[in-house]
């Protein structure tokens, strides 16, 4: 496998790892996709606080499932910057019933090789669009 296919599949389990640390609400895994641990996300949301991030999911909803899609990334040495696609579909509560909102996200993103494996240096968070739907009580 060539150094540009490694560095490729290296970034794509950041991706999972960073939508895995939210769904699990796992703050030191979240802060630990970061190049020393400093979340920086621009955008829509501005977020620095990786533990804020995970507080603020545990507390509104009871579920999270983030959908890594579509992704794209140019490596340059110790560098890379690209983009990837994701459906973030959250479970909450209005007005006493439930319902799930899904956000439509593209992330663009800065990364750094460390000695750690591939890290963000920052991400561009954009909420393309969002759906809400009623959900069946259970």
């Amino acid at each position: 496998m060539t150094d540009s296919l490694i560095d490729q599949f290296a970034i794509e389990q950041l991706l999972y790892c960073y939508a895995a640390a939210a769904d699990a609400r796992d703050g030191e895994a979240y802060c630990g996709c970061f190049v020393d641990g400093q979340v920086r996300i621009r955008g829509q949301y501005e977020i620095s606080d990786g533990h804020e991030v995970v507080r603020l999911l545990r507390e509104y909803y009871p579920w999270t499932m983030h959908n890594v899609h579509n992704r794209l990334y140019t490596v340059e040495g110790d560098r890379a910057s690209g983009f990837c696609y994701c459906v973030a579909s959250h479970a909450t509560w209005r007005d006493g019933k439930p319902y799930k909102l899904d956000l439509y996200i593209r992330y663009d993103d800065e990364l750094q090789r460390t000695a750690h494996g591939w890290r963000f240096v920052s991400r561009h968070l954009d909420v393309l669009a969002e759906t809400v739907v009623a959900l069946e009580p259970q």
